[in-house]
């Protein structure tokens, strides 16, 4: 990492700014289109983060949003870049220095966090010579991490778990429904103004009671459109640390990059 994500204070806490962050992690899609997406997975405004009119160079306004440090810490792991490992191990630190009461500076902070990783490495590496070797010693500290440290926040949609095994979402719901591991139910209705009716609403969850209940997460839409009752739509999400727990019981095998680009 060869620069900072500078920080910032917000209601006393720290927090990040969102173009800060989308500049670190080198996200190629524009921010005034990333942000809004990112925010769909359930994130809540003055919860999570406050909008705020920052100054462009050429001297108009631009939107710009102060983010909470748990805000950017999901943010970076939904980028699932190496970028964003190192920006949420950044993040982490710094909550733990301020918990610890203990004035390092960024620099400081970044040298300790990118100390630890160099670490790591080099234990994995004088456990064997071959690749192969590597990680499988390396398995038993990933998993641990990805299990615990990660704290279950890193998920993915249906569609997207489709995609990377080569499939599309439709299939994998078929298939959920046809393995009772997930079923699709009416919540309500709502109205819509291109058909000028009340139209039904579904939502997707996972049957409880179940092992693969864990596999799914259940989050609040807030920008979808509300039901006719006011209550907040909500999509069920795979948590990636499951995903290959759950493409093994539907005989899936997720592609290569090189097969997702062809």
């Amino acid at each position: 990492m060869t620069g900072l994500i500078p920080l910032t204070e917000h209601d006393g806490a720290q927090a990040v700014l969102g173009r800060d962050l989308h500049e670190f992690l080198a996200v190629t899609t524009p921010y005034d289109k990333w942000f809004p997406r990112m925010v769909s997975y359930g994130f809540e405004e003055d919860k999570d983060f406050s909008t705020k009119m920052s100054e462009s160079t050429g001297g108009r306004p631009r939107t710009d949003h102060i983010v909470t440090l748990d805000m950017a810490k999901e943010l970076s792991m939904i980028q699932r870049t190496e970028k964003g490992k190192q920006a949420r191990q950044y993040f982490i630190e710094c909550e733990r220095r301020a918990k610890a009461q203990v004035e390092l500076t960024g620099p400081e902070l970044m040298a300790k966090a990118l100390v630890q990783a160099d670490s790591t490495i080099k234990e994995l590496e004088a456990r064997a010579t071959t690749a192969e070797a590597i990680v499988e010693a390396a398995a038993p500290a990933l998993e641990y991490h990805e299990k615990y440290i990660r704290e279950d926040v890193d998920v993915i949609t249906v569609d997207d778990f489709a995609r990377e095994h080569g499939t599309t979402g439709y299939k994998v719901r078929a298939m959920l429904t046809e393995l009772d591991i997930a079923f699709r139910r009416r919540v309500g209705s709502r109205w819509s103004a291109s058909k000028n009716c009340m139209v039904d609403e579904f939502e997707w969850r996972a049957y409880a009671g179940k092992a693969s209940n864990k596999w799914f997460d259940l989050r609040p839409q807030h920008n979808a459109p509300r039901l006719h009752n006011g209550q907040v739509k909500q999509t069920m999400y795979v948590k990636a640390f499951y995903a290959p727990a759950l493409a093994k019981r539907l005989g899936l095998s997720k592609q290569t990059s090189m097969e997702v680009a062809q």
